[in-house]
């Protein structure tokens, strides 16, 4: 497996660049268990100069991804610094056509000669990947001002159908904000999750009322054990068209981050193409991480900005 820890040694060099990289092994044994997945079962290509590896990549095909629908997942790393932008863009120009199902890429923030290589080849921005420290965006956000008649409370169980209703509807009416939001899979596991917070006491899952019924749903779930970012928490958020630009994003953040102050979250991070939360996550001091990249995806540059473009190598 000599090209798995060349991969997994350059990936820890990217990681090493972020903020809340908790560098250990348990962060190495996991990235190479993800890395091995791949090597495993897909196919490979390597750059390699003068007896080292300048660029992995490497990709399988993965019938149940964590999406819901099948995808190929691609993954990408380079030798920051390195000249890899020809060999990366000629490579992936004969790889790309073969991979006929959605694809699952993110490359991380470090990484322009990819970015420049995948985007020309015609795939654009799906959404950033950010990281925040928990404390520092507790301190810099003020709790705003929940609207008069809107309420945020803490799930119930009560609650569960109609927060799924208000998936399965605006996924469906704004699939550009996440492509595989509307899949049954990835619904049915999105309920599963939802049931399972039901049954913990110290569940940090969120519903906004307003006009006699669920508006909004918001959520993060801490992890006191992550291998990679040490006790950190994803976030999720899904308001109905009708509740944004009402001041409520602010007071929702408020609520999760107090949450997972309590539980001992240090880092939140997750993905994003919303303005509005990248926006706030700057405020936040949140920094980019990576990003997702697909064919398709309806944004330009523009969108993404301040986030975009990529950090120089």
């Amino acid at each position: 497996m000599e090209w798995l820890s060349a991969q997994l040694g350059l990936r820890l060099d990217a990681f090493r660049r972020h903020p809340g990289f908790v560098d250990g092994a348990a962060a190495r044994d996991h990235i190479e268990s993800y890395l091995a997945t791949i090597h495993e079962r897909g196919e490979v290509h390597v750059l390699e100069r003068s007896g080292r590896v300048e660029a992995v990549i490497a990709w399988r095909y993965d019938d149940d991804s964590w999406f819901g629908p099948a995808v190929h997942t691609l993954t990408l790393d380079h030798r920051i610094g390195a000249d890899v932008e020809p060999w990366l863009r000629d490579t992936l120009a004969e790889v790309l056509p073969r991979l006929d199902a959605p694809l699952d890429i993110m490359i991380d923030a470090a990484y322009a000669p990819a970015y420049r290589a995948l985007t020309g080849l015609g795939l654009r921005v799906d959404s950033v990947q950010l990281v925040g420290d928990v404390e520092v965006a507790f301190r810099r956000l003020d709790p705003g001002v929940v609207p008069a008649g809107v309420r945020i409370d803490r799930m119930v169980a009560d609650d569960l159908e109609p927060i799924m209703a208000l998936y399965e509807q605006t996924f469906a009416a704004e699939p550009e904000y996440c492509w595989f939001g509307g899949h049954p899979r990835f619904l049915e596991r999105q309920r599963e999750r939802l049931e399972a917070a039901l049954a913990k006491e110290a569940h940090l899952e969120l519903v906004v009322r307003a006009d006699g019924g669920v508006r909004a749903h918001a959520s993060a779930t801490v992890n006191p054990d992550n291998p990679v970012w040490g006790p950190t928490s994803g976030m999720s958020l899904c308001f109905a068209p009708e509740m944004r630009g009402r001041g409520l994003l602010r007071p929702v953040y408020r609520r999760l981050l107090e949450g997972m102050r309590e539980q001992g979250a240090v880092i939140f991070k997750g993905g994003t193409s919303q303005p509005a939360v990248m926006k706030l996550g700057r405020e936040m001091k949140r920094t980019l991480q990576g990003v997702n990249l697909r064919r398709g995806a309806p944004f330009d540059e523009a969108h993404f900005a301040p986030y975009l473009p990529l950090r120089a190598p």
